[in-house]
């Protein structure tokens, strides 16, 4: 179609009229949706902006706690930095805000709020500065939390504010962006139509670049969040033209105005190392196809300290070599790990400061347990001497009183201990067979006179279901039943007192026992009942005043219930009258049990005390004169005899000198100590028993007693009963020991019947079968060397008699041999075998008596 010039011009004036109003349309797209983006990103500064401030709301709270915890003013700098934050983060706010009344009025409350919390902090501070104690610390943190709670609401409430405006911004960008394409498209078509195929090519170019600049400016935004994201950014080094680009990253890392123009001398000079130290590393890196990475210590024109990572590759491009590279930020994550450094090494000066206070408190309670022990040995074992003499009433009772102190006295020192081992973990619950029953009726049997003294009747049910043998820790199970019964005794005047022992099930081959303590007494009260089982703490001050006690044993009796596998209760009032009040208590607990075997039973009864076999010759080395004093007349009450030296020195020379039955040695002597002394008596070749007498009667120091060559360690105080008793297990056990290993050739029932039991006659007939025992060996020994066969065959005969007394059986066996060879005239060699072997035989059997003797 051939179109006029005018008709032209019109048709070109049209289409650029329509260009144009495409092109203002467009224009007027993009820049809403410029606007809806960057209403977009004002609302997520806001949102950031306001998580930044409840965050340092809880890193403040996070200071001040550490604070009060540890008093540790770096905790305080965490706080400062926080409100530094805040406020920063407030003018922020009010800035974005300003334009927007409602949350602007947010604002002002959000900061009053802020200040009221700061000032809490401040009080909570003041009270940690003056050692406040819980009391007054307590309404402030509940004033200080609700306080927090009320920061996180309005930050939540401007959050919400903020994400309803960012949800109707974001769909204004995105109708924007939906039409914005559509415009441009209509337009250009609409162009290339009117303009014909020779403004096609143009408006497709135009087309083209918009589209990829748009793409660019995007994934430039994107790298940009990145960049800031990780405190990245990335440079281009030109080495021949010295030119540098970079990110906009690189000015926050090197904390620069963007209009300053990068050079790389410039940031040589933030460096910190000398020049010729950065020229030659450059030089070493800045090689064709190379890659490297540093670490950078710089210092800002602000005067910050950083660290930094330079990584970077070198590419030989037309313009000469390029170096590509990157540099991270890394100054947090030194400081952290500076930090972790930090509180490790405070970790481990916590840590050597705790080990050494439990260090110390372990000495101070053994050196005060044996500074104790030592005095309540001689006044309990005083006591003891004395009330075996002739006493008026009155004085038997003072005795009794004397008595009964130092047994608390000493039971405090023994639950102040254990509370420790519990503490420090050190108590160990052992498994060993034992016989339930017997053993529960053994250690009760005293409580039934105790109750029977105080009008109370006293029940004891032991259900028959239980197997007789258990494994367990029965001394701790005794120490929790004597603490709960004592009590139960102790707060009962009137009624009765019920101990039941249940099996409560079996199941995967354990027993399930039940141990139930009721009793009538004053019972406790419910609010009391959780706080009994704390250490130093009775149901009330009265408590203490009226009975006595430390507050210790149901808190020992807890834990050792717990390390047994079981949990104990209290059910308070046990009963109720028939008015309906509650009186009296029931503590339980439940414990698992493994079958035992029959055999020794550790809960055993001791035998009485009775006169030793024989006389024993004692040495006993202990410093205190009246433990020395105690020692005498205990040892003479035993029918003893010994010797007393002062220290350790004097012990190894007596040890050495002379022969004893068994040594009783002190550990803390002058001059030489007990285990000193016992080293060296060992060192001598010494075997003598040798047992720890001595106040310390921690674990540590019984392993140390044994460690050092000891026996056996009987701690002070002890009784008569208990001397006997060390002295009985280590002089005659030993004895006893090296009898067994004889071999048995005699049956005594022929002389025990003959003896009658006595053991008067039983010994003197073993006495005269020994003397013709070794006459009638001497005398068949001496006829067979001088071939006397008429002497040998009448001594053979006699011979055969006395071992017909003890029935030796192989002795019987081989005379009769030696007798039907003389009678068949055999020749001497032959008969000399026999004679030898009845010889060797009889002087076994001579052995065997004489150990049998030392124990009649």
């Amino acid at each position: 179609m051939n179109l006029s010039i005018r008709t032209l011009n019109i048709i070109f004036s049209i289409s650029l009229l329509l260009l144009a109003s495409a092109f203002i349309y467009s224009y007027l797209n993009i820049q809403g949706l410029r606007s809806a983006n960057h209403w977009v990103n004002h609302t997520n500064k806001v949102i950031i902006s306001l998580e930044s401030i409840y965050s340092d709301i809880k890193n403040a709270e996070s200071g001040v706690r550490g604070y009060a915890l540890t008093k540790d003013a770096s905790y305080l700098e965490q706080q400062d930095q926080s409100r530094t934050n805040i406020k920063n983060q407030l003018i922020l706010l009010d800035s974005l805000l300003a334009d927007n009344p409602e949350q602007h009025i947010y604002i002002d409350t959000l900061q009053k709020t802020v200040n009221d919390r700061f000032f809490l902090f401040n009080g909570l501070i003041n009270l940690t500065n003056n050692n406040a104690d819980q009391a007054e610390v307590l309404p402030l943190m509940q004033k200080g939390k609700a306080s927090t709670e009320h920061i996180y609401n309005l930050v939540k409430k401007m959050k919400n504010n903020e994400g309803i405006l960012l949800l109707q911004r974001n769909e204004k960008a995105e109708a924007l962006d939906k039409t914005t394409p559509i415009t441009i498209v209509f337009s250009g078509i609409f162009g290339f139509m009117v303009l014909v195929i020779s403004y096609y090519f143009i408006l497709a170019d135009l087309k083209q670049r918009r589209k990829i600049a748009n793409e660019v400016k995007i994934k430039n935004t994107l790298l940009e969040y990145a960049q800031q994201i990780t405190q990245m950014g990335t440079f281009e080094y030109n080495v021949f033209t010295n030119t540098l680009f970079w990110s906009n990253e690189m000015y926050n890392i090197f904390e620069l105005d963007r209009s300053v123009i990068p050079e790389i001398n410039f940031i040589d000079s933030l460096i910190k190392e000398e020049s010729e130290i950065t020229h030659n590393r450059r030089k070493k890196n800045f090689q064709p196809g190379a890659s490297y990475s540093d670490e950078l210590k710089i210092r800002t024109v602000n005067g910050n300290e950083k660290v930094l990572i330079s990584n970077g590759y070198v590419v030989n491009e037309e313009n000469g070599l390029v170096v590509h590279g990157a540099i991270i930020d890394i100054t947090p994550l030194k400081k952290a790990e500076l930090t972790a450094r930090e509180q490790q090494e405070l970790m481990r000066v916590a840590k050597e400061k705790a080990e050494s206070a439990s260090q110390f408190k372990t000495r101070f309670l053994s050196n005060m347990s044996h500074e104790i022990r030592t005095p309540i040995n001689a006044i309990l074992g005083f006591t003891a001497i004395l009330s075996k003499q002739e006493l008026t009433e009155q004085q038997k009772k003072l005795l009794k009183n004397i008595s009964i102190s130092g047994e608390l006295l000493l039971k405090l020192i023994g639950n102040i201990l254990d509370i420790s081992k519990i503490e420090e973990g050190k108590v160990i619950i052992e498994s060993k067979s034992f016989h339930l029953k017997e053993s529960i009726r053994s250690v009760l049997s005293p409580f039934q006179h105790s109750a029977s003294e105080k009008g109370l009747q006293f029940h004891l049910i032991i259900d028959k279901s239980i197997p007789d043998y258990l494994l367990g820790d029965f001394p701790r199970i005794s120490q929790v039943l004597v603490n709960l019964i004592g009590n139960a005794l102790k707060f009962t005047s009137h009624g009765n007192i019920t101990v039941s022992v249940l099996l409560t099930k079996k199941q995967d081959g354990l027993s399930f026992v039940e141990f139930v303590i009721n009793d009538t007494g004053i019972g406790i009260q419910a609010n009391k009942q959780d706080e009994i089982f704390e250490s130093f703490t009775q149901a009330n001050e009265s408590i203490s005043v009226k009975y006595g006690g430390s507050g210790l044993g149901l808190s020992i009796v807890q834990e050792v219930v717990h390390l047994m596998g079981g949990n104990i209760q209290v059910q308070s009032p046990a009963h109720y009258n028939e008015r309906g009040k509650g009186y009296g208590s029931k503590f339980f607990f439940t414990l698992p049990f493994k079958l035992g075997e029959k055999g020794a039973d550790p809960q055993a009864k001791k035998t009485a005390v009775q006169p030793f076999p024989r006389v024993l010759h004692i040495l006993v080395a202990d410093d205190n004169e009246m433990n020395r004093t105690l020692a005498t007349y205990t040892l003479q009450s035993l029918g003893c005899t010994f010797e007393i030296v002062e220290n350790g020195l004097q012990a190894i020379q007596k040890a050495a000198a002379n022969t004893y039955d068994i040594i009783l040695m002190d550990m803390q002597m002058p001059v030489c100590d007990g285990l000193q002394a016992t080293r060296q008596i060992r060192l001598n070749k010494n075997t003598t028993p040798i047992v720890g007498l001595t106040a310390n009667v921690f674990q540590e120091d019984i392993n140390r007693c044994l460690d050092a060559g000891m026996d056996g360690h009987l701690g002070k105080p002890y009784t008569e009963e208990d001397l006997y008793h060390i002295i009985d297990k280590w002089v005659f056990k030993n004895e006893k020991n090296i009898a067994a290993s004889v071999p048995s050739f005699s049956n005594y029932e022929f002389i025990e019947k003959l003896s009658k039991n006595d053991p008067v006659i039983f010994r003197e007939m073993l006495e005269m079968f020994l003397n013709q025992n070794a006459q009638l060996l001497k005398i068949i020994h001496t006829a067979i060397n001088a071939e006397d066969l008429e002497t040998l065959s009448f001594n053979v005969h006699q011979y055969k008699s006395c071992a017909r007394m003890l029935n030796i059986e192989k002795q019987i066996s081989l005379i009769k041999q030696i007798e039907e060879k003389i009678e068949a005239r055999v020749s001497l060699e032959t008969i000399r075998t026999d004679i030898m072997q009845l010889i060797e035989t009889g002087a076994l059997v001579s052995k065997e008596i004489e150990q049998k003797l030392l124990i009649v």
